[in-house]
């Protein structure tokens, strides 16, 4: 498969249950290759398990990286780092015994609980902390009437059939944080002589493209932050930024690149741009959110109505932000087999330069800005009306993929 067909197609559109797949999915292939040196075994293969479903680290490309800092804000960390290696031990030991490969709820949370898990978030970093602690069962059997309470060995958060109190958020968020501080601290500890090895082979490998004319690695983390705010409109404040480099990017064709991300500690909202290693261009730029709201499927109709107002948004977006001159636009999409039905997840843009290069720009159906790429324009030219078959909550959905090219306006 051509890397670019791993994370171009608009069914992994933002962080939801796809996007985690593909965390699970190279984390367990990390685990494997592990194995095969001997230097994996149960524990091990939980905390990748646990990590995924977390989501504490970030997977670009199937590199597993971690934040540089653990926490922006510094009393989080105060508070993180004045736990007491019991709690810390207690902590991780949820995760050891859970069973499932990513937490789950009882419910979803209501249109007023998102809204104030937000708020709440970004009180927890700025010091408003929980009186209590999460209460935690090993079944829902044990679980009191009306209270919260996390299920261990299904990792599964007991929302009660009421409204959420503030204090019940943070508890949430509180244990959410320390869970990911624990498993942190666990990958450190288990896997500080690799990490070193892997540093000091990454260091090498930036100064060979240093010495060969390649751009340094703060070079590449300041037009990435640069691009963050042109792109995202996002200044990167309060965000965990981290950067690596990796000779195995998404351009096309594959090249040396610099991977730069900015993550909300406690929502998880990321932001990723990938930087050719060589002349600093945007080989790839997204955003996810895995609190946006669930996108639907669309009628035909509905969906080539969207796309008219869509493509006046990517069309600036190349002419403004990009400051890119194209000569033709194209519109890609999925289709349901049995109906005609659009794909719930939203429509790429592909811009045809004058030198036949492309550039895709996709937008979820909502108006929301995903990603930002270099991709291959005969690539998408051949796929117009074969099958692509994506799979959704253990299912196989057969899609018939649309590319087609838009007329002038």
């Amino acid at each position: 498969m051509r890397i670019e067909d791993l994370r171009d197609s608009v069914e992994g559109i933002h962080m939801k249950e796809e996007m985690r797949k593909e965390v699970i999915d190279n984390v367990r292939e990390r685990t494997e290759k592990s194995a095969e040196r001997g230097t994996a075994d149960r524990k091990t293969a939980t905390w990748h398990r646990a990590a995924a479903a977390a989501v504490v680290l970030i997977v670009v490309s199937g590199v597993v990286v971690f934040p540089v800092r653990a926490f922006v804000h510094s009393l989080v960390q105060e508070r993180l780092e004045a736990m007491p290696k019991e709690e810390v031990e207690a902590v991780y030991d949820t995760v050891s015994r859970s069973q499932e490969e990513a937490d789950g709820f009882s419910r979803a949370y209501t249109d007023s609980e998102k809204i104030r898990y937000q708020e709440l978030a970004e009180k927890y970093m700025s010091g408003t902390f929980p009186e209590d602690e999460i209460p935690q069962a090993d079944s829902e059997e044990d679980v009191k009437e009306g209270e919260l309470c996390f299920i261990v060995p299904r990792s599964t958060f007991y929302l009660p059939d009421r409204e959420l109190t503030d204090e019940e958020i943070l508890q949430i968020i509180d244990f959410s944080v320390k869970r990911d501080y624990a498993l942190r601290q666990n990958y450190e500890k288990e896997y500080a002589q690799e990490r070193a090895q892997e540093k000091e082979l990454e260091e090498k490998q930036i100064a060979d493209n240093v010495e060969n004319g390649g751009i340094m690695q703060q070079q590449a983390v300041e037009i990435a932050t640069e691009k963050l705010f042109t792109f995202f409109e996002n200044n990167g404040e309060g965000l965990e930024l981290n950067s690596y480099y990796t000779e195995s990017g998404n351009g096309i064709p594959g090249e040396a690149c610099y991977v730069v991300t900015w993550s909300h500690p406690v929502t998880h909202k990321c932001y990723y741009i990938e930087l050719s290693a060589q002349d600093g261009r945007v080989i790839w730029a997204a955003q996810t959110d895995p609190d946006s709201p669930d996108e639907s499927d669309l009628t035909i109709e509905e969906a080539k109505e969207k796309i008219g107002v869509l493509r006046e948004y990517a069309e600036e977006f190349m002419e403004k932000k990009a400051e890119a001159d194209y000569v033709n636009v194209y519109a890609y999409y999925l289709e349901h087999m049995d109906s005609a039905v659009a794909y719930r997840d939203g429509v790429r843009f592909v811009f045809e330069m004058p030198d036949h290069s492309a550039y895709g720009v996709t937008y979820r159906w909502d108006g929301v800005l995903h990603t930002y790429e270099e991709v291959d324009l005969a690539n998408y030219q051949e796929r117009d009306g074969k099958t692509r078959t994506l799979h959704s909550g253990g299912e196989e959905i057969e899609m018939m993929q649309v590319f087609q090219k838009l007329s002038e306006e």
